[in-house]
């Protein structure tokens, strides 16, 4: 017993130096002594760091587009998920690597160190202007380089002009800026001349046909000096098919159903009624177009033209079957009871000598030679319809074929256009 203890006491000593020399926590003490010593009490986070060129910052700023999670076009707003990508220079932030065994780089916590206040002008969130952007934490070198990357799902308002829908494109833009620094003391810049789609999950509605950045320096009327921006637009063309084949085929066949209305028979009754019928359908799809498309006074969906023009076309297929019925019951029977009745009479009456009796001579010839010759307007009305229907064919026809040739002969928008090329 008294050897082993001696032996026990030794590998202990032994255990314990060498767990000395290994650098298990060499790494986590050096961070934790380059944190104490950046962000000392010396250092204020609310401050704007003053480095080179002055009292002027260089703020660069990317986004990459994660994912388009609706577009409203009742209220005109889109919400995307992005990944806001900030970078700027501190250096407050600045250190010796040699000094802290070779560490470059530290990770802070985003309330502890400087940051912009980038905001997204056309944001429409409830509660924050960009959420997400105080819950992570940035990356900072030995240099004072500072990079700040953060999800988010960001809500903005995007004016969109439906006049094709559903072969539109919409351009829609995300413009971020400072809201109390002006250029004099920030500068705001992106080294990317677009947005970044490489990690875009693709839409089922819409497809991003292109995209741009811009940088403005702008004056507002609150302030003398100018503000700086850097705004993205995206331009979006919508996918059609859902629209082809739950609207606008629908629509042309039961457009198409009106000429049935000129091919019944008259003795069926239901001429007008078919018409009228298809007339409330036609006024079904312009509500549902209604209820997707914003309310605005500026420009009209040539979709609820041309619905608004079947129905005015329906509307006078109604007018000729109207007609065509008051001619087809123009009751040729109670003329020919009516010259009956007055022969009748004729014949009854006493006879007549001088010119009475060559009258009622004349009169009873006459009859009988507008009963020979009634006229037959069952054919009249037959021909009315025929000729009817044609024309309503033909107006038809026009209508569908101005409204096909508007609808292809859209490119894309005309404003913004020199933006995305």
């Amino acid at each position: 017993m008294k050897r082993i203890r001696p032996t026990i006491f030794g590998l202990v000593i032994f255990m314990l130096i060498f767990m000395k020399k290994i650098p298990l926590c060499e790494g986590q003490s050096e961070s934790e002594k380059l944190y104490t010593s950046l962000l000392s009490t010396s250092y204020m986070p609310s401050v704007k760091p003053t480095c080179k060129n002055g009292n002027r910052l260089t703020v660069y700023i990317e986004i990459a587009l994660r994912d388009i999670v609706e577009i409203v076009e009742k209220q005109q707003l889109i919400r995307l998920k992005i990944w806001v990508r900030l970078n700027w220079n501190d250096c407050r932030l600045q250190w010796d690597p040699s000094k802290y065994q070779g560490l470059k780089e530290i990770v802070v916590p985003f309330n502890e160190i400087w940051t912009p206040d980038i905001t997204l002008f056309e944001g429409v969130n409830d509660e924050d202007n960009m959420p997400g952007m105080e819950k992570y934490r940035a990356l900072v070198n030995h240099q004072g380089e500072v990079i700040y990357n953060f999800p988010s799902i960001v809500t903005a308002v995007c004016k969109m002009d439906v006049s094709y829908f559903p072969f539109d494109h919409q351009v829609c833009s995300l413009q971020f800026g400072s809201w109390i620094y002006s250029g004099k003391y920030i500068d705001i810049r992106s080294r990317r001349s677009s947005v970044d789609v490489s990690n875009y999950v693709i839409h089922t509605e819409w497809d991003v046909a292109g995209t741009t950045a811009r940088r403005h320096q702008l004056y507002y009327g609150c302030c003398n000096e100018s503000y700086v921006d850097v705004t993205f637009y995206l331009h979006l063309k919508r996918k059609p098919i859902f629209y082809l084949i739950t609207i606008i085929f629908p629509s042309l066949m039961v457009t198409a159903l009106t000429v049935l209305g000129f091919l019944l028979p008259v003795e069926s009754g239901e001429k007008v009624g078919l018409q009228i019928t298809v007339l409330l359908s036609l006024t079904v799809f312009l509500l549902l177009v209604r209820d997707m498309l914003p309310s605005s006074s500026e420009t009209a969906p040539y979709i609820a033209v041309y619905f608004s023009v079947s129905m005015l076309l329906v509307c006078i297929s109604c007018i000729f079957s109207t007609v065509v019925l008051c001619a087809y019951f123009k009751d040729p029977v109670q003329d020919q009871n009516f010259l009956n009745q007055e022969s009748e009479t004729v014949s009854d009456t006493k006879p007549m000598v001088g010119k009475r009796a060559l009258f009622a001579t004349r009169f009873g010839r006459g009859t009988r030679i507008l009963h020979r010759s009634l006229f037959r307007w069952t054919v009249v009305a037959g021909r009315l319809d025929r000729c009817f229907m044609w024309v309503y064919i033909f107006m038809s026809v026009l209508t569908d074929i101005i409204f096909v040739i508007i609808m292809l002969s859209y490119d894309g928008p005309t404003q913004h256009l020199e933006l995305i090329q």
